[in-house]
Formats: structure tokens, C-alpha cells, sequence
């Protein structure tokens, strides 16, 4: 799987590597554009000239002071409102391709992404980058149908048998992770930034981009959470993470040492049932997504967000116990979890009959030397990182040193079948879907949408909320049920029945009219076959193969991330010396001005890693198909529908950037 993905971005960025035109002069045509710029958006958004052609940018502030910087020419005009003087910029577009221009004078909360488009014909058009991206699915498919290497047992056993690397017999590593000392330390660096980003947002500059709450949250922590946290470490972030920790320490009644097991003020009835599963946090990372234009820009709601989930934590923590709010409640704990099954590391028992045959289970209960599973679970029944917070307490207390940290293949924990649930599938589409919605607010051109998303007015807010909302849960799983029944259909060879059609639609109907029932959505292996095939429903085959969304989904989030560090990433330089916008200078860094880092390379970035979580969604959809008993050409003409829409999606991802 890894070789055949690489094999693809390479070939597919060679290709577009060719058909990108060279600098070229050979032009002479001159072209005037008026450029209106207006909180936040530049009008016209987009231009084109033909290479070689002398361009002349006139740019026009509507209402407060603006600029205009071009990125890979490096070219800038400012303007202010009412400023009888034209403000002009000349330059020779010798330089073919699609660019973007940017404001480069902070003018408000979504300064930051006020962006429009210079096209330099003959560039690489959007067609041309669909044909691409169809070569990218198509190349992966191929290489699907000429693999003779068929995969008819079912994944479990796949996983059980995978090579791992145990870190753990690193002496020195081990060393650390039993040290008391070493998470508290983790968390008490992070508790301080935590406290300085909390009062910057509470009593610093209002401007997002001059305050080290927004910049370090959602410029810098971000992107290293969604580039290296996540896809290398999984669920690391929860090792540090200081949120948590203030109720941790209240219930135990200690910082580092061994104190209780639980807390004083535990509550006489257990977390309800019906809520063990990550339906809260889809909800609540909806809602967190659906006002991301005010809080990500916003340095007083940051703050009076994380506010919120500190107090939340602390009063689940004191009244359930354990790491109930990480689990269950946090909003991002659903999508670190989810996208946690993506990373090559983890943490389980070596052996499974050791741990059976020890009924003391101090990885549960707890020992003199450390807490029993904040996240209540059991080490010998792990499959998959999606609940484990890698704190290391089992390691800690485990006296028959059967717990291990691991690296394994990237996207093992992808084919744990079993271990699939609804509200796992929902979150994959909601994550997928986000994303674009992300992309298309942040990144895109038009001004309408930044202006509904920022609550300009609470009308247009709520048609975008309930566009939002409408689409994440309701208009994309549709159309992927849709793509589900369709493969279906191409199985059975004969097109079904209405009622086959709303079956399942029915059965999630009840599923949120019996509130959460699992038998509703919990379809069990096909027993006639010795569990060597999974049962063809189609909710069973809905929640398989959402998991296929998974890695495009974290593709789509590292480019946004990625493209949100390189292009705002010199505002942490300047706020590092003025973090609170007072006028200090700490290093004498507090001067230095905007500008995007690497943007010539950038495009490839955004290409590669999209064509990189296409190839792979596409290689796990052939993964999951193979234990439904479908194999050879059928399995890649079943796949065809799975496949179209893994491209679409790619496809607007890369529109939303090119």
C-alpha cells in the first residue's frame, strides 16, 4: 500500500511537473485591472493576463486602509479610503501559473484570508488538474487489478500478524515513559502556554493576527497537531494536553506522586451507557466548526473557548472520574481519535493470554505505582488506537511488563473490522466534509461566504448554518449511501428494490428515535462462512466503508493546515516579541512584516498530499471490499462508484486552492 502510493504521487507529479510552461518572456501585451478591495474580499477575485504581458493593478479601498501583495512576484500596493491618488503596481508577468494575492495590512478578524487569484496564461488549468487527478485514481486502480495477491481473510488476523517495532525495548525510552515526572512535565510547559494564551485573549489586542492567541493556537498549534501529531504520534497531543490535568489533580489529590485512585467527588451513577460513543463530540465539533470564522480569529472567544473546556473537564473529572471529558465530550477528541488510526504508533499488550490469566488487572484498578486507565480501558483488549491517550499509566503499573509501545504500517488500525462503529463513520464524513467547507471559507475568493461565516448578519449566518449543518449531516451521507448502494447493485448484478433502498434509511431513523440503539447498527459477520466474509448489508457496508473517507480526509486537513502555516506562519515571529499587542519587543522581532514562506512550492504540496490520501482511501477501499469475498476484476468494477466519489471530492479540494 505504501509503495503503490508513492509510485502514484511521484509519476503524477512528474507529469505535472512536465506540463507546467517555463519562465517565458516572449509577450508584449499590456492589461489595466481596477481592483476594488472591501472587507474581506477583492473584486474582481480573480484576473488573467498571457504571459509576458506588462500588467498594471490599480487597487481601490472601500472602506478601511488595504493592500495587495502577489504571491511568487513578491509585488505590492496599498490603499486608503477615500485617497484621491491612484495606487498602482507594474510588472512583467513572466512567470506562468495561477497565483494568489493577499492583504497585506491587517483590516480586520478575517484579514488573514482575504485572497484573490492571478492566472497566467498558458497555465495549468483546473481541467487539467482534474484529468490529473483522474490519472492519480485510475493509475491506483490499475495497479489494484494487476496485483494477483488476493485478501480473502478477514483483517483482524491481517493486523494480528503485522511486523511491528517495539520502542519499548529502547532502555533509556522505557526509563522515561515510567518516570512520574515525565507527563507532568509535558503538561505543566503546556499549562503555562495555556495561561498566557487565555489572559492574551482576555485582556491583549483584539487584532487576531497580533495576538499570540490566535497565532500560536490556530496558526502553530494547529498545524503541528495536523501535520506531525496526528499522522505520526495519534493520539500524543492527549499525552500533553493540559486540559484535563487540573481535574485530574483535584480528584487525586496529587501532582506526581501515586495519590487516589478516586475521585472525592465521584458521582453515584456511572457515565450513562447510551453515551459511550462519540456522538457528543460530533455534535460538538459541529457546532465549534460552524462558528470557526469567529473563534479562530477571534483572540477573546479562543480564550473563552478553552475557557469552557477546562471547566467542563474539571467538573466531568470530579464528578465521573478519569478522563470522561476526553473520551466522550471533548470536541476534538473525536477526530484525533478517528484520524489517531492512521499513525504508526501505539500502545498494547505483547501478550494477550498474560494478560488473561492475570486476574488483578492493575492496569484497570491501579497500583502503589501508578492510576488505573483514565480512559477506562483495558490494555488486553486494544485493537486500535481510537481510545487510548498513550498517558503510560499501564505501562507503569503493569508487573508482568506485558505492556509495549509500538511503530507499526501506517493505517493498520484501518482494517480492525470489528471495531467499526456509525459514530466513527459519521465523524470520517463530518471531518471530510468540514474540510471542504474550511477550504472553500478560508481559502476561496468570495467574499459572501466569509461574510455569512463571521456572522455579518445573523440571516446570513443562519442560511449558512443550516447549509453547514445540512450538508455534514444529511447531504453528503446521502450521496454516499448512494455510492454504497450503487456498489451493491454492480455486486448483485441487478438493481434493487426501493425497498432495499430505504431499509437502512428507516433503520437509522430508529436508530435516533430508540436514542443510540446498537442493535440497530451493529451488523454481525456472515456465520455461514466461517467469519472469512462480512455480511453484504448495506448499513453494514455504509459504516465499512466510510472508514475509506478517513484518509483523504486527513490529506484534505494537512494541506489546509499546511497551507495556513506557510502563508500566515511569519505572524508567530512578530508575536513571540508582542504576544499580548501591546508594543513590546522581548527579541526584537515585533517589526518584522507579513510575508508567506515557500509559497513556489506550495502547489506541489497541495497536490501531492491530496493525490497521496486519494491513492490510499482507494487502496483501503480494495482492503475493506476483500473481506466481503469480492475479488479479482469484480472487485475493482464494485469499486468504480467508491472511487468516482473519492475523485469528485479530491477534485474540489484542489479547485478550492488552484
Amino acid at each position: 500500500m505504501r509503495r503503490l502510493s508513492i509510485v502514484v504521487v511521484i509519476v503524477t507529479l512528474i507529469i505535472f511537473t512536465i506540463i507546467i510552461p517555463k519562465e517565458n518572456i516572449a509577450g508584449a501585451g499590456y492589461q489595466e485591472f481596477y481592483i476594488t478591495a472591501k472587507t474581506f474580499e477583492f473584486s474582481p477575485g480573480t484576473i488573467k493576463v498571457k504571459q509576458g504581458d506588462t500588467v498594471r493593478i490599480y487597487l481601490i479601498a472601500d472602506d478601511i486602509t488595504h493592500g495587495l501583495r502577489i504571491d511568487g512576484y513578491d509585488v505590492t500596493v496599498k490603499d486608503h479610503p477615500k485617497d484621491l491618488e491612484e495606487n498602482y503596481v507594474e510588472f512583467v508577468a513572466n512567470k506562468a501559473g495561477t497565483f494568489t494575492f493577499r492583504c497585506y495590512v491587517t483590516c480586520g478578524a478575517m484579514h488573514p484570508f482575504m485572497v484573490g487569484k492571478l492566472v497566467v496564461e498558458p497555465s495549468t488549468s483546473i481541467w487539467q488538474l482534474l484529468l490529473l487527478t483522474m490519472f492519480a485514481s485510475s493509475f491506483t486502480l490499475a495497479g489494484l487489478l494487476f496485483n494477483r495477491k488476493e485478501r480473502n481473510k478477514v483483517s483482524e488476523v491481517q493486523v494480528k500478524n503485522v511486523r511491528k517495532f517495539e520502542l519499548t525495548k529502547l532502555n533509556w525510552l522505557k526509563k522515561i515513559l515510567l518516570s512520574r515526572w515525565f507527563q507532568f512535565w509535558l503538561i505543566l510547559i503546556n499549562i503555562f502556554f495555556f495561561v498566557v494564551i487565555i489572559y492574551a485573549g482576555l485582556f491583549g489586542t483584539p487584532i487576531g493576527n497580533k495576538n499570540i492567541a490566535v497565532v500560536f493556537v490556530w496558526i502553530f498549534w494547529w498545524a503541528f497537531l495536523l501535520i506531525l501529531l496526528l499522522p505520526l504520534g495519534g493520539r500524543l497531543w492527549c499525552t500533553m494536553c493540559p486540559i484535563p490535568a487540573p481535574g485530574e489533580w483535584v480528584g487525586r489529590g496529587a501532582f506526581i506522586g501515586k495519590g487516589k485512585d478516586k475521585s472525592w467527588l465521584i458521582a453515584l451513577n456511572k457515565w450513562p451507557a447510551k453515551y459511550k460513543n462519540i456522538w457528543l463530540q460530533n455534535i460538538g465539533f459541529l457546532l465549534f466548526a460552524m462558528f470557526s470564522a469567529l473563534i479562530i480569529t477571534s483572540p477573546l472567544y479562543t480564550s473563552l473557548v478553552l475557557i469552557l473546556f477546562v471547566i467542563i473537564a474539571l467538573a466531568m473529572s470530579l464528578v465521573y472520574g478519569r478522563r470522561v471529558f476526553c473520551k466522550y465530550i471533548c470536541p476534538l477528541g473525536g477526530f484525533i481519535g478517528l484520524y489517531s488510526l492512521v499513525s504508526p504508533l501505539e500502545l498494547r499488550v505483547k501478550d494477550v493470554v498474560t494478560c488473561d490469566q492475570h486476574p488483578e488487572h492493575e492496569c484497570i484498578r491501579g497500583s502503589a505505582k501508578g492510576y488505573g486507565c483514565p480512559w477506562v480501558e483495558h490494555p488486553g483488549s486494544l485493537k486500535r488506537n481510537a481510545y487510548c491517550g498513550l498517558c503510560t499509566e499501564c505501562l507503569k503499573t503493569c508487573p508482568k511488563n506485558n505492556i509495549a509501545v509500538n511503530l507499526k504500517p501506517f493505517g493498520t488500525d484501518l482494517l480492525v473490522a470489528d471495531e467499526r462503529k456509525i459514530d466513527e463513520a459519521y465523524k470520517a464524513i463530518i471531518m471530510l466534509t468540514c474540510a471542504l467547507f474550511y477550504s472553500a471559507v478560508f481559502y476561496g475568493s468570495w467574499g459572501f461566504l466569509k461574510s455569512w461565516a463571521s456572522m455579518s448578519s445573523v440571516l446570513e449566518f443562519t442560511f449558512f448554518a443550516v447549509i453547514f449543518i445540512g450538508s455534514n449531516l444529511l447531504i453528503v451521507p446521502f450521496l454516499y449511501y448512494i455510492v454504497v448502494f450503487t456498489m451493491k447493485c454492480i455486486d448483485t448484478g441487478k438493481i434493487l428494490s426501493i425497498a432495499d433502498f430505504i431499509k437502512p434509511i428507516k433503520g437509522a431513523w430508529e436508530y435516533v428515535k430508540g436514542y443510540f440503539k446498537k442493535d440497530i447498527i451493529i451488523a454481525k459477520d456472515d456465520e455461514n462462512n466461517n467469519n472469512q466474509k462480512r455480511s453484504f448489508e448495506l448499513s453494514r457496508m455504509f459504516i465499512d466503508f466510510s472508514y475509506v473517507l478517513v484518509p483523504l480526509g486527513l490529506a484534505a486537513w494537512i494541506i489546509f493546515s499546511l497551507t495556513l502555516l506557510l502563508t500566515n506562519g511569519s505572524y508567530i515571529v512578530s508575536v513571540i516579541s508582542d504576544p499580548f499587542g501591546w508594543g513590546w519587543n522581548l527579541f526584537g522581532t515585533a517589526d518584522i512584516e507579513w510575508r508567506p514562506y515557500f509559497v513556489s512550492i506550495l502547489p506541489f504540496l497541495q497536490l501531492g498530499f491530496i493525490w497521496l490520501g486519494l491513492s490510499s482511501a482507494i487502496i483501503l477501499g480494495d482492503r475493506i471490499i476483500s473481506e466481503y469475498g469480492i475479488i479479482g476484476e469484480k472487485k475493482v468494477i464494485v469499486l468504480l462508484p467508491l472511487v468516482a466519489f473519492l475523485t469528485v471530492f479530491s477534485f474540489l479540494f484542489i479547485a478550492m486552492y488552484f
